[in-house]
Parts: structure tokens; C-alpha cells; sequence
């Protein structure tokens, strides 16, 4: 029996990594078959792991929200999301929570994402789930962002900038994009013009724009560390743009020169979404 549960998570641990592997390289209907052979281990033995099962329809409902499949990723959520809540599963259920704020906000409705987040943020902080609060903080910023209120954005991930640092690669590319956008469209004049030095995150400081080719930076190698293409991709497309706009000519062909050596490559690998 203690054979078969081992061999049964080190397969899981082996189907998670495909799972996220898909996920970073755009290639959803893969990602998506890696959890439905993960929800199978939840019934491999005599006893049903509702644990096991729970993850994987999390994680298949993710999957199905980024090739853009929203009406089943909710379907799916809510469903899961009751078998969590019925089981005592505490930390899923938040994990629910936040994905469908994050579902709400992906399909525009950023105000019904609201009581999702807000919920997940302040149970995690109760439960000490520290890297469910930091990823609850940063999709209550992109609300924030969405709902036009950047300002109160920009201040919230300022508070919180240091509990980043604990949390995955993913996360932290994530994090640095939002800030470089909202410091960009926040502080006045950030990409030309002086600026007083202040120390900190976000800090602004002669030629702000020097701040937002900072965050882009970071979130360009932590992108390529994760082997996440997906963010990658943005953050060259990001750092071209503004190496641009802040007259560096010569970066801005090296960003865009890496971003058609990743766009080709993509290719090569074929279309992503539930066809790919």
C-alpha cells in the first residue's frame, strides 16, 4: 500500500510539471489533458483522493481559462469548488476563490471580481497562506488597474512588494509587469523628464522611465528562468516598446530581434490554445 501511494505522488509530482510546462509554453489542450490524468490518480487505489481530485480540476479549469474556454472553466470551478467546500478542503477552496476572480477579470467584469479576491486575500492572511495572499494581492492590483484606479493599484503593490520575493518565478514576472505598466501610466511623466529620487519599489528617480525598463527587466529573467514563455514574450515586447519611446535604439533592436526569435520558435511548435 505504501508503494502504491508513493508511486501514485511521485506520478502526480511527474503530471504537475507537464502540466505547468504546457501552461509556460502556451500550449493549453496539452495542459489540459495533464490534469485530466491527474484527476484519474484520485482513483487509483481502493479509496477516492478527493485532495488529488480537487487539484486537478483546478488546475483544469486554469487551463481551460487561458485558451479562453471561460463559460467552462466557470462551469467547472463551481463544481469543484463545491466538492473543496463539502470535503473540508480549506486552502482549495481559496485557491477556487481566486481563480474566479481571476476568471471575472479575464472576461472584463472586474467588479464581480472584486468580492472573490477580497475574500481570498483576507481568508489566506487568517490562515497564513502566504503565497495564496501574495497572488490574491497582485489580482486585486490588476482590478484596481482595470476598474481605473491605477493610482490605488501602484500604492497596493508598493505595501506588499516584499512578500513577492517568496513567491514563485511566475509570480514574480507577473508582478513586475504590473508595476512597470502602472508606473508607467501613474507617475507622471515617467519616461521623460526629473523626477524626485525616492527608494523603494516603484521608486521613481530621474528619467523614470529608467524604473519601468527596471521592472521589465525583472520580469523578463524571471520569465526566462521559469521557462515561461508566455510572459516572455510580453516582457520583450514591452521592453521594445519603451527602449523605443525612451530613445535606446540599439535595445530595442535586441529586444525585438528576441521576441521574432521567440515568435518563430512558437511556431515551429505549433498554434497555441485548445487546438494547439
Amino acid at each position: 500500500h505504501l508503494l502504491l501511494l508513493r508511486s501514485k505522488n511521485i506520478r502526480g509530482a511527474e503530471l504537475m510539471l507537464d502540466f505547468h510546462a504546457a501552461m509556460y509554453g502556451g500550449r493549453y489542450s496539452e495542459a489540459v489533458k495533464a490534469a485530466e490524468r491527474m484527476a484519474l490518480l484520485s482513483s487509483t487505489s481502493q479509496m477516492f483522493d478527493v485532495k488529488i481530485f480537487v487539484d486537478a480540476q483546478l488546475c483544469r479549469s486554469l487551463a481551460l481559462m487561458e485558451a479562453g474556454e471561460f463559460e467552462g472553466a466557470r462551469d467547472l470551478l463551481e463544481a469543484t469548488f463545491e466538492v473543496a467546500f463539502r470535503s473540508g478542503l480549506r486552502g482549495e477552496c481559496l485557491r477556487g476563490l481566486l481563480l474566479s476572480g481571476k476568471l471575472y477579470l479575464a472576461i472584463g467584469e472586474a467588479q464581480s471580481a472584486l468580492p472573490y479576491v477580497l475574500s481570498a486575500l483576507r481568508q489566506s492572511e487568517k490562515m497564513g497562506m502566504e503565497l495564496v495572499r501574495m497572488e490574491a494581492v497582485l489580482s486585486l492590483a490588476h482590478i484596481w488597474h482595470a476598474l481605473h484606479q491605477g493610482p490605488k493599484a501602484l500604492s497596493l503593490l508598493r505595501r506588499h512588494w516584499g512578500g513577492f520575493d517568496k513567491g514563485s518565478l511566475e509570480l514574480r514576472a507577473r508582478a513586475n509587469l504590473l508595476m512597470a505598466l502602472l508606473i508607467d501610466k501613474n507617475d507622471k511623466g515617467s519616461l521623460g523628464g526629473k523626477k524626485e529620487k525616492r527608494s523603494g519599489a516603484g521608486a521613481r528617480v530621474k528619467g523614470g522611465g529608467e524604473m519601468v525598463l527596471v521592472h521589465l527587466e525583472a520580469a523578463r529573467e524571471a520569465a526566462a528562468r521559469a521557462g515561461h514563455t508566455q510572459i516572455l514574450m510580453e516582457a520583450q515586447w514591452l521592453l521594445a516598446v519603451t527602449c523605443a519611446r525612451c530613445g535606446k535604439r540599439e535595445q530595442r533592436d535586441t529586444h525585438a530581434a528576441e521576441l521574432n526569435h521567440l515568435l518563430r520558435s512558437k511556431e515551429r511548435h505549433g498554434a497555441i490554445g485548445l487546438q494547439g
